[in-house]
């Protein structure tokens, strides 16, 4: 019940935090380090077991576990995030945003109907979230490169928002999460 109770005024120190317009992923951290402490000093079992407890330390347990976090969230889903992000920045600040919506609007100008233009991207995003499976990665992605191409063939801004939105809606190939956490229920590879 303890915990409940401290989980509960965790999230409220959190909304608290970020109402008053602290930096929200800070809030979030100090929040999340506050209770894992709280949990390592009241809890009888200790925080780290097996080959990953590396002290005996409540104090440092705390530590390892969140080095222990930070190792599988950036050499995962963070990683690539970054990545993807990055990269998207690179071709808006070199200008290949723009050269290419040039370039391309014109082809794509002789499709008279904005429906079948978000239908082609939709299924371009398709293809594409097979090899990007993060959500968020692909979006930036494409609201970097596919939306300014859908607004100057005269896609509405809503229309192309949702197009981008639901093209990571569908988890297709053995990257995305579904097919991951299936592969390890099933015990067998994702690939197959």
């Amino acid at each position: 019940m303890f915990g409940i109770i401290c989980v509960i005024i965790g999230v409220v120190l959190v909304g608290y935090l970020i109402v008053k317009r602290y930096y929200a992923p800070w809030s979030l951290f100090l929040v999340g380090f506050l209770l894992i402490s709280i949990m390592a000093i009241i809890s009888p079992e200790p925080l780290l077991h097996g080959a990953k407890t590396a002290t005996k330390s409540a104090f440092f347990d705390v530590i390892q576990y969140f080095t222990n976090q930070s190792k599988s969230i950036l050499v995962g889903l963070g990683l690539n995030i970054m990545i993807i992000s990055g990269f998207a920045d690179y071709l808006d600040k070199i200008g290949a945003t723009r050269s290419m919506v040039e370039i391309a609007s014109k082809p794509l100008s002789y499709i008279k109907s904005p429906y079948l233009l978000l239908a082609l991207a939709y299924i371009m995003g398709q293809i594409i979230n097979v090899f990007i499976p993060s959500a968020v990665g692909l979006g930036v992605l494409m609201m970097l490169m596919v939306y300014p191409l859908l607004i100057s063939v005269g896609c509405s801004n809503v229309a192309s928002v949702a197009c981008i939105i639901t093209m990571s809606a569908l988890d297709l190939g053995p990257a995305s999460a579904n097919s991951i956490m299936t592969a390890k229920l099933a015990a067998i590879s994702p690939m197959e």
